[in-house]
């Protein structure tokens, strides 16, 4: 839960430069909107509402991806799935 009295507040804008993107770059504040909507992996990123717009704080920001990396060591290794033998005999031309 965010502290309003000892975290300082930022805009989703500003929090987006904080998180690098896997091709070197930082995410768009329209990604932490949809993390805060919607979520990643079952978690939610924090916000508070404000008068200029939605604000999370950095121990908020770690929070959530510290829980988002928790929530992918959790999950089974991605295997590609192999068609089931015959699967193209099987298929109507």
């Amino acid at each position: 839960m965010i502290d309003q009295t000892n975290d300082e507040l930022i805009p989703l804008r500003e929090a987006a430069k904080l998180v690098p993107s896997n091709r070197g770059e930082h995410v768009d504040e329209s990604t932490l909107r949809r993390w805060a909507r919607v979520g990643l992996y079952g978690v939610k990123l924090e916000t508070v509402r404000h008068r200029l717009g939605a604000r999370t704080s950095q121990a908020m920001l770690n929070r959530f991806l510290e829980l988002v990396t928790a929530a992918l060591a959790d999950l089974p290794p991605y295997r590609k799935q192999q068609p089931a033998r015959g699967a193209k005999r099987r298929q109507k031309p």
